[in-house]
């Protein structure tokens, strides 16, 4: 039986998201780690299962760097030493000027940026000619730099996520980065027509920059409807401020999902209920498990 196989990982404030397509491809959403936790260590530990067909002999199909902040590219080491994307699709970081880049200035960003640079972002320059057959449909949505300026210029990178819309047997799952409540805007106003038509519907909603409300868009809910659950990547209680939207989990934007023991969720949280594994199979049928996948590196 063909499906679609989903993983949003726990690596607190970042994000990172593992498809395993029905053709047996690979694509990650981000790379984004935690000090006890590599995504591209848990996935290489079993590649049988999780990478069936290989493209141009690499274990990773693609990687999409919906935009390029620290906590975003946190497992880039690990990623490169353990799965290494045949493709790589992103902004260039020579499309932003110096100070877009430097705009949250923290030491550990600049140190995963770094490597980011050199090794990914400067390496992957030659064009794709060899197409794999996902089996998916996919479609990207984006701002350019210089759009993103127009609107907030303290919030370029934000605003120039890649938005990823997947789509398998009829369900679909929006992926966000970190846009914020105006890019949204600017994204509806820019695909007037394609973007609207596509993204009715939505079934799994990845939320836009950790939760925050600051990226709550009225406007794209009522275009896309009510999800069944909408997905938060966010860092533990203590740590995290009180910025959480809460319409996530309200009636009025969420359909909801009955699990097992006959609870119904509106929202989850990478925060307290772990990595978020989502399947879909070729009837669309929708089933989501939540996986406490311990510590896989050394602190």
């Amino acid at each position: 039986m063909a499906k679609l196989q989903t993983i949003i990982f726990d690596v607190e404030h970042g994000f990172c998201g593992y498809l395993q397509c029905p053709n047996g491809y690979s694509l990650m959403v981000d790379c984004g780690g935690r000090p006890d936790f590599s995504p591209a260590k848990y996935l290489k530990s079993n590649t049988d299962y999780y990478f069936p067909t290989k493209h141009d002999y690499y274990y990773l199909t693609k990687l999409l760097i919906t935009h390029p902040h620290g906590d975003h590219v946190e497992d880039v080491e690990n990623l490169l030493k353990e799965l290494p994307p045949a493709i790589l699709t992103r902004t260039y970081l020579s499309d932003f000027s110096p100070e877009d880049i430097q705009q949250r200035k923290r030491e550990k960003d600049d140190e995963n940026l770094k490597i980011y640079r050199e090794k990914l972002d400067q390496k992957y320059t030659s064009p794709v000619t060899n197409f794999p057959n996902w089996g998916i449909t996919k479609n990207y949505f984006s701002l350019t730099p210089q759009e993103a300026k127009q609107i907030d210029k303290n919030k370029v990178l934000n605003n120039t996520s890649k938005v990823l819309l997947v789509e398998f047997a009829g369900r679909k799952i929006l992926f966000t980065g970190d846009l914020e409540t105006a890019g949204w805007d600017a994204l509806i106003k820019k695909y007037p027509n394609n973007f609207i038509d596509k993204i009715k519907g939505v079934d799994v909603f990845v939320v836009p920059h950790h939760g925050h409300k600051s990226a709550f868009s009225q406007n794209l809910f009522n275009i896309m409807g009510k999800p069944y659950i909408n997905i938060i990547s966010k860092e533990s209680e203590e740590k995290e401020t009180s910025d959480v939207d809460s319409r996530y989990a309200h009636q009025d934007y969420s359909r909801g999902i009955t699990f097992d023991d006959s609870s119904i969720r509106r929202s989850l949280t990478t925060r307290s209920d772990g990595s978020i594994f989502i399947n879909i199979d070729d009837s669309g049928n929708l089933n989501i498990k939540l996986i406490d996948l311990g510590s896989n590196t050394s602190l």
